[in-house]
């Protein structure tokens, strides 16, 4: 089966990502995770909104540039095959 079949079909997921348990990303996130749910313990109620709003217009930005890099990726991919 072809990539883009697959693509086509559902069964290949390039914006799913695999974490390895115990990897440096996964450790990572674990540390920020649990200073998060530090900080938060530490705030107000507008504190804890306005952290959220923070952190999901982060997530938001994240997310355009994850999809920007994505498709740049698939750009160049085709282009060494072209050349």
């Amino acid at each position: 089966m072809y990539v883009l079949d697959k693509l086509w079909r559902g069964t290949l997921s390039p914006n799913e990502q695999c974490i390895v348990h115990g990897s440096e990303y996964s450790d990572l996130r674990h540390k920020a995770s649990q200073l998060n749910k530090q900080i938060v313990s530490m705030l107000s109620d507008d504190g804890k909104r306005m952290l959220q709003e923070y952190q999901d217009l982060r997530e938001q930005m994240s997310y355009i540039s994850e999809e920007d890099m994505f498709v740049n990726g698939f750009r160049i991919g085709v282009g060494l095959l072209l050349d």
